[in-house]
């Protein structure tokens, strides 16, 4: 119930702006999202509340006993690269997907060319928006870390 002193919070203080607002109700829970970005727009923030007791969000709370950062993301224009440099430097990965989500890449997200091989030797996600202007696919790739601050973990 604190995501509006959190908005408030950033909006005031920092010049942060709302940039995406989601109340999303499941089969099984729901939860209420404000996606806000810092002025330069290199800062976003998940915003994120509960809208029951038994969601991953509720669950989060209860573990380690109120609100907190659950992950931290980081851009980068060559994802594999990196990864194999945070690996090297021993950031700890969470395992890859089933080959059965590699083979069903093509369903999800139309006509990307991203290596299917590479994309399993690394454990990459892929994920895409559909056709946006100029008549690409818009194309997410993906990789989370294990936790290492406590609860935190890397996206």
């Amino acid at each position: 119930g604190q995501m509006d002193k959190w908005w408030d919070f950033y909006r005031n203080l920092f010049g942060f702006k709302q940039i995406h607002f989601f109340d999303i109700d499941g089969k099984i829970t729901g939860l209420v999202s404000r996606a806000i970005t810092s002025p330069c727009g290199k800062i976003r923030i998940p915003l994120n509340e509960s809208k029951d007791e038994t969601s991953q969000i509720a669950e989060y709370l209860k573990k380690y006993n109120g609100e907190g950062i659950q992950h931290i993301a980081v851009g980068t224009d060559e994802i594999y690269a990196a990864t194999d440099r945070l690996a090297e430097n021993g950031l700890k990965f969470m395992p890859g997907p089933p080959e059965t989500y590699y083979d069903m890449s093509y369903d999800r997200v139309n006509s990307h060319d991203e290596p299917i091989e590479r994309m399993k030797k690394h454990g990459i996600l892929i994920d895409g928006e559909g056709v946006v202007d100029g008549g690409m696919t818009k194309i997410l790739l993906q990789i989370f870390s294990k936790t290492v601050i406590g609860p935190i973990f890397f996206e």
